[in-house]
């Protein structure tokens, strides 16, 4: 359970936050006299990111959704930026780690390192590894992302090292708007849907203002005889050795980790010391019971990993991959919130709000298997004349690793619910100051 209670105090004078604004200018551009206004979010975060001392993004969620019309949070994974980032389809993760969910990663630096804001405000971590998913942020109604990348540290701790991802919010939408997306890979299957409704308006003779929405997302993912069915998998492709200024990393067709098979390895005494001297060190059985050598793939640059045939054969090494591993992990959401503000003067206003999230995802891991583990040579499961030539050479144990195509994989399930009540009083002084005073309550629990 995770659960974040937050109460903040901002004062700001409009004379020092011009000056900031005003020094910030003057290293890359004239300076401006008599600006209409200067919007600060996210406690430091200046809405014109040309004005900021430190790198700024800023990105409406129109523009986002133009470039990847499925959702705001698949249009960020797509930026460069986030490239060490989570989503359902890269680096998913495991249940630990909150699998299939959106998790921002700046510049690579860690997940919690980069610091997820909604309305500048901190929420609580979605997972017991201290990652924030960011599926839990209503999307109907956000109106941009503001992206600091650096020098932000000093300001929020060692959990903005990278950065802070700050998502706000559309706080006087008036109308009904829905969003509709369904789309289908071209092989018919992972049938994504998702659909939501918001609506915004005026009441209380103009003074209040509510707005909310609703959502549904669903995505079954590609995984098991899905993901076989693309005639590429047959290649198991994948990047090979290390990469450096001087030199690529290589493409390897057939990839096999020669560390284990299908039918179970013996592996040989250079690997595992406890199977030197034993007659069927490398061998891997057969469906029958029987042994056979073990067929090695070409060597890739990478310990344990070959690839394709070798020069001996024309058949792949008899190692394992993992057939069954998610290529777009599953998420099914429902999501619901409410926004209302208040003018209860002309400078004082109060607003509330609340969000509630449920999420499940569901990620196939890889192929359930047993590594390394020592079986007696007179195990009633060896065939007698195995057995006999093991015990004839004077080993009474061997080493064996299986990876099992006929038992359930290994998946991560998690459910996700969140909770996040803001509330709060804000308004001007003089005409010079702007105050704020908030409570905010986040409540993530995964199970």
């Amino acid at each position: 359970m995770k659960t974040r209670h937050s109460l903040a105090i901002a004062l700001l004078t409009g004379a020092s936050t011009l000056a900031i604004a005003g020094m910030a200018a003057a290293q890359t551009q004239p300076a401006q006299t008599e600006p209409e206004q200067v919007v600060v979010t996210g406690s430091r975060i200046i809405s014109n990111g040309n004005d900021m001392p430190t790198p700024v993004t800023i990105v409406s969620s129109d523009e986002l959704l133009n470039s990847v019309p499925k959702s705001i949070m698949d249009g960020l994974a797509d930026l460069p930026i986030f490239d060490g980032g989570r989503s359902p389809q890269t680096n998913v993760g495991n249940s630990s780690q909150n699998n299939a969910s959106h998790q921002f990663n700046i510049r690579n630096v860690g997940i919690t390192r980069t610091l997820v804001l909604y309305d500048g405000r901190r929420i609580a971590p979605t997972s017991p590894t201290g990652e924030v998913d960011a599926d839990i942020i209503p999307q109907m109604l956000l109106q941009r992302v503001d992206v600091v990348t650096g020098g932000v540290s000093a300001v929020y701790g060692s959990d903005a090292v990278a950065g802070v991802v700050n998502f706000i919010t559309d706080k006087n939408f008036n109308g009904v708007k829905f969003d509709g997306h369904v789309g289908v890979s071209e092989y018919g299957d992972d049938v994504e849907e998702r659909v939501g409704v918001a609506g915004g308006m005026n009441i209380l003779s103009g003074r209040g203002h509510i707005e909310g929405s609703l959502e549904y997302y669903n995505n079954p993912g590609v995984a098991g005889a899905d993901k076989l069915q693309r005639p590429w998998n047959f290649l198991t492709r994948s990047s090979q050795g290390a990469a450096s200024a001087k030199s690529l990393a290589s493409l390897c067709n057939y990839t096999r980790l020669e560390s284990s098979s299908y039918g179970g390895y013996i592996s040989s005494g250079s690997v595992n010391k406890l199977n030197t001297g034993n007659p069927y060190a490398d061998t891997t059985f057969n469906a029958d019971g029987s042994l056979r050598p073990f067929v090695h793939g070409s060597p890739s640059g990478t310990g344990n990993v070959t690839c394709g045939p070798n020069a001996a054969t024309v058949n792949p090494s008899d190692g394992i991959y993992y057939q069954e591993a998610s290529l777009v992990a599953s998420s099914q959401m429902v999501q619901a919130f409410g926004r209302f503000d208040y003018s209860l003067t002309d400078d004082i206003s109060a607003y509330a709000e609340l969000t509630r999230t449920q999420i499940q995802n569901n990620n196939v891991h890889q192929t359930n298997e047993i590594r390394n583990v020592t079986l007696s040579s007179t195990d009633a499961f060896l065939d007698p004349t195995v057995s006999a030539k093991m015990v004839g050479a004077g080993k009474s144990t061997f080493n064996f690793s299986r990876a099992f195509l006929t038992s359930p994989p290994l998946q991560s399930n998690s459910w996700t619910t969140s909770y996040l009540a803001d509330a709060g009083l804000k308004g001007h002084i003089f005409g010079a100051y702007t105050w704020e005073l908030s409570y905010v309550h986040n409540e993530n629990s995964q199970t």
